[in-house]
């Protein structure tokens, strides 16, 4: 249910920033050119539950360029023209607040020690996380550091590096 929650709330935070006044470009920390360059099952994947295909070859290798209002790349993130958006998001909400949902017990409430936790092993050193958001996608990129942008799509995690 939080997930169904954070994902509407999302959704109005996209079409809000869409309707505010003239288009925003990308944060210069994000522009540039990227290689999707690895993937790993999420950790609120429940091991016994596990996803069969996500068709991770269609990522793994590809390039990505933000440019200051659009994406080129795989077709899911792939945008002509857009408006961009950066928030500051602490480790409990990267990945729509996925980090914190513990997969054997779905019911239980986020949990900031596990997103904190989950946030580090991953990379993340610091937080707020700048996340960018674009107006023609739902993928959230995370800034890991100045060459790393992690992504969720799926129920994995891509690695894109700085080319």
């Amino acid at each position: 249910m939080h997930r169904i929650i954070s994902t509407l709330i999302h959704a109005a935070f996209l079409l809000v920033v869409a309707a505010i006044g003239p288009a925003h470009s990308a944060d210069p920390r994000f522009e540039g050119v990227w290689m999707i360059a690895g993937v790993s099952v999420a950790p609120w994947v429940d091991p016994e539950s596990p996803i069969i295909d996500t068709h991770e070859s269609d990522y793994i290798g590809k390039i990505v360029r933000i440019g200051a209002d659009s994406i080129e790349g795989p077709k899911v993130m792939a945008c002509d023209e857009t408006q961009f958006s950066v928030e500051e998001l602490p480790f409990a909400s990267l990945f729509e607040g996925g980090l914190g949902n513990d997969p054997k017990n779905a019911g239980d409430a986020d949990n900031a020690t596990r997103a904190a936790t989950l946030a580090v092993s991953l990379g993340f050193t610091a937080e707020p996380v700048a996340t960018l958001t674009s107006g023609c996608s739902e993928i959230l990129f995370h800034l890991e550091n100045s060459d790393t942008i992690l992504f969720g799509l799926d129920n994995r995690i891509y690695t894109m590096k700085r080319q």
